[in-house]
């Protein structure tokens, strides 16, 4: 990992450390506990650092960076004014001493043009940006370059680290409208009820181990839903009754373990469209059979 600080004069190449070359190697670190590990990056970080000076960099001419390159307005104005630097310099900087797949950490101004170079060159970028405008150009910059086309990039969200500690609720993500309507659509009396215990037993079997969760976690979570229907007189369901109901400290924007291949949408949509399909046969039996005592009831009062 490499930090790169911001100074007055924009200076990147004066102000780069190599944040992990003072680590003690006595220990290996795949023999060391992640706690352990962690340990070292902390003193590491709140250590006195001087920052490492690095010299013959050479710049050429470059084109300053303008608002424009991102779609914004003013179309001509710099985005940095005078502090930007020479990205493909610094990249050739990095190159010493920041191998691919690492990441750089920007303490300051992230300069668009220089973290685009960082990425095609296959390292990760940590930008801590202090101005909206400028971290707006930076996003908007970012996503132009890419769905351009004339790079071989695109986006791609990290899948998702399940925490089998995690509530339910947050795994199930969005889904959780599409269960709340699945268990009481019927609108059911009670908990007893015989259609009702059916499809909640459908809900455990849709719900057992999903995302990692341990054994029995889709019944505890199924109770709760039960205790705001049934108890509660909750008629739709929402993350700030749950969170009144069992403690506060949810958030509703946490969406971190939600699947998006939505498998778990399908097999709901799946389950209700062959609950609704055996309703219907059931009326439609009861439909042909009322008719039938019809008739026979007719020809027998005819007689």
């Amino acid at each position: 990992m490499v930090v790169i600080m911001y100074s007055n004069d924009g200076d990147y190449h004066r102000n780069t450390i190599p944040l992990l070359e003072d680590i003690p190697a006595s220990t290996p670190a795949a023999d060391r506990s992640s706690g352990e590990q962690a340990g070292d990056l902390s003193a590491l970080v709140r250590r006195a650092r001087k920052p490492k000076m690095l010299t013959d960099v050479v710049e050429n001419n470059f084109t300053p960076t303008k608002l424009k390159m991102a779609g914004m307005e003013p179309k001509e104005k710099f985005v940095y004014e005078g502090m930007e630097r020479e990205s493909n310099a610094m990249v050739e900087t990095l190159k010493h001493f920041c191998p691919a797949d690492e990441a750089v950490v920007f303490l300051g101004k992230g300069h668009a043009a220089l973290i685009w170079e960082l990425l095609k060159s296959h390292r990760h970028c940590i930008v801590l940006e202090g101005e909206s405008l400028k971290f707006e150009f930076l996003v908007q910059f970012v996503n132009r370059m890419v769905v351009t086309g004339g790079y071989f990039a695109k986006f791609i969200k990290p899948p998702p680290r399940h925490d089998e500690g995690r509530d339910l609720v947050y795994k199930v993500g969005q889904n959780i409208v599409n269960i709340w309507e699945f268990l009481f659509e019927t609108k059911p009396q009670n908990r007893r009820e015989r259609a009702y215990v059916a499809i909640r037993r459908k809900m455990e079997s849709l719900l057992r181990g999903y995302h990692k969760a341990p054994s029995e976690t889709e019944v505890a979570f199924l109770d709760r839903l039960e205790m705001m229907y049934f108890d509660e007189h909750i008629g739709a369901f929402t993350i700030a009754a749950y969170a009144t109901c069992f403690g506060e400290g949810f958030d509703d924007e946490d969406s971190e373990e939600e699947n998006e291949d939505g498998t778990l949408q399908t097999a709901l949509a799946d389950e209700r469209q062959k609950t609704c399909s055996s309703v219907s046969q059931k009326m439609g039996a009861l439909g042909t059979s009322s008719g039938s005592g019809g008739a026979s009831s007719m020809a027998v009062s005819t007689d």
